[in-house]
């Protein structure tokens, strides 16, 4: 028994080796946690019953011997691993979502909560990439030399022109 514990804990070690990674678990719990109530005391008495769980104990050893493992082999942690994103600007969101398995890529627009369209995006057979929205309308776009993207219409009129700073400011 002692001889199979000791190779499960050498096989750990070895499989987890150099992969000190993000904790990504441990730190989304510790937000939510932060975010749960803004209050000091509702913050200490949540963290104090986490850690009596041991809900804090669980999901470090989950990053520990799983998740930072998969992020150090695979490039990525599935915990923050994200097709969803959404970006926000007054009264106006967008929630963007990445298919990986189609290759394209959905913009659901809204104004005050309220849905107004969507746009998806994905390259054609040429590898350009176009966009089609709500409405049916094709959209095709440039990526310029000066690092800006424009969009056209199907006449070929520029609609918009985006540069990498306005993209940046959405996506990261």
């Amino acid at each position: 028994m002692k001889k199979t514990i000791n190779l499960c804990m050498l096989a750990v070690v070895l499989l987890t080796a150099g992969c000190y990674g993000s904790f990504s678990l441990t730190r989304k719990l510790w937000k939510w946690n932060g975010d749960v109530t803004k209050q000091k005391w509702g913050q200490e008495a949540v963290f104090l019953g986490l850690s009596i769980l041991p809900a804090y104990a669980i999901a470090g050893l989950a990053d520990a011997i799983v998740l930072n493992s998969v992020e150090f082999w695979g490039g990525k942690n599935p915990v923050t691993a994200k097709t969803i994103r959404t970006a926000t600007e007054g009264n106006q969101a967008a929630v963007l979502n990445w298919m990986p398995n189609e290759n394209r890529l959905r913009i659901d627009i809204f104004e005050n909560n309220k849905p107004k369209g969507w746009v998806v995006m994905a390259k054609d057979t040429k590898g350009d990439l176009y966009a089609t929205d709500s409405d049916g309308n094709r959209l095709n776009s440039r990526a310029n030399t000066d690092k800006t993207i424009t969009l056209y219409n199907e006449d070929g009129r520029v609609v918009a022109n985006y540069n990498p700073e306005a993209v940046n400011k959405y996506l990261n």
